[in-house]
């Protein structure tokens, strides 16, 4: 039995889905870490090529982040429900930054990492050379 899951999730993934899976974990876990990376790469790709004016760009940037908070609300609550349900000890946290640099500093006392399929490919290799911890990838 593993004592703590690792659940990386870095973007819009079916809710049902990751509910699914939360359920499977559950029976083989006796804790369950949900992470939601907010991945920093829309830094310097909004440029004023596109948007005229430094109040457009800001009003862009508020109207992303609110977006972005409501998913991760729904999503965290309806994870949050059915962990509570199956008696499962949960954490849920919200980081940003790059995948590798949020897991170095997050993984402790995680058994199985679990990171979806979107991530990028070098990334993960560095991530298991870097941390001493299996990890299953693939689409979720």
């Amino acid at each position: 039995m593993l004592n703590n899951i690792l659940l990386v999730v870095t973007g819009k993934t079916e809710t049902n889905k990751l509910i699914t899976l939360v359920e499977k974990l559950g029976k083989s876990a006796s804790s369950l870490t949900v992470i939601y990376i907010i991945q920093n790469t829309w830094q310097g790709v909004l440029g004023d090529e596109w948007i005229s004016s430094h109040e457009a760009r800001n009003n862009f940037l508020n109207y992303m982040d609110t977006k972005q908070q409501q998913e991760v609300r729904e999503l965290f609550s309806e994870i949050k429900t059915k962990a509570t349900s199956m008696r499962l000890q949960t954490n849920i946290l919200v980081k940003s930054g790059s995948i590798l640099s949020v897991l170095s500093n997050t993984i402790n006392g995680s058994d199985l990492i679990i990171l979806p399929y979107t991530a990028n490919k070098r990334e993960v290799r560095k991530i298991s050379q870097k941390i001493n911890c299996p990890i299953l990838t693939g689409p979720i």
